[in-house]
């Protein structure tokens, strides 16, 4: 257990997806003013959508994954029902199920490598079918292509990211969640002005993304799990 206080310390935790944070969560109970940052928001695709086309030959697959709440709302809003085994990638898409009636057939407890690795006999069988956002969730995709998973990735919506529109307040420390996010909060004119931070980051590609951004002083956790980033957040803190 992670103990100690971030009383009077004010972080900022990049966002990439929309909806609640464990590590902003598990930051605001050790005493920490956190900012998540951008607001983050789930849009429908227009038109004729990719993933129209591939649920139209959605018997061709032997599984369909999903990574996030958007993407069961993508599918599940377009057809009633799943004749197929439905694969969640953490809690939240299990939840977003569980709301249209369905449950998941396998349940992984992350997006992490090693939760992926955990149920790897599962994605033998392929192909299977990832719903991800326009242009995301490439690291999920290349954790299941490591383990031979067959995958065919559609985008089934897309996020608008929005920065704040008035300046920010000084921070000690950035937090950075998954390389989506690094890249989400430190590219651009906006991003700049935190390069110099340090930086708290969750896994090597995390760590890879925000230096190609600009980020200069960048740690990357131990393990790739929440409790790991905030521990080093912690200890960064402590270091200050």
């Amino acid at each position: 257990m992670i103990t100690g206080t971030l009383a009077g310390r004010r972080l900022l935790v990049a966002r990439a997806r929309p909806g609640r944070s464990a590590i902003a969560g598990e930051l605001r109970a050790l005493g920490a003013e956190v900012l998540e940052i951008p607001a983050v928001k789930a849009v429908s695709l227009k038109g004729l959508s990719p993933i129209d086309k591939a649920l139209a030959r959605l018997h061709e697959f032997r599984g369909i994954v999903f990574g996030c709440a958007p993407g069961v709302d993508a599918v599940l809003s377009r057809i009633p029902t799943l004749d197929l085994p439905v694969i969640s990638v953490g809690a939240a898409a299990a939840q977003a199920l569980s709301r249209y009636g369905h449950a998941a057939t396998f349940l992984l407890r992350g997006a992490c490598q090693e939760a992926i690795i955990e149920q790897s006999a599962l994605f033998q069988s392929g192909p299977f079918l990832l719903v991800a956002a326009e242009g995301g969730r490439q690291n999920l995709q290349n954790e299941l292509t490591q383990i031979g998973a067959k995958i065919e990735v559609v985008a089934g919506y897309r996020y608008v990211h929005r920065m704040p529109a008035f300046p920010v307040l000084p921070i000690d420390l950035v937090v950075l969640p998954s390389s989506s996010a690094a890249r989400a909060v430190l590219s651009g004119d906006f991003g700049m002005s935190f390069w110099d931070l340090p930086m708290a980051a969750i896994g090597p590609q995390t760590e890879a993304a925000a230096r190609q951004c600009g980020a200069r002083s960048v740690r990357m956790a131990q393990e790739d799990s929440v409790a790991s980033v905030v521990s080093l957040a912690v200890s960064m803190l402590e270091a200050i």
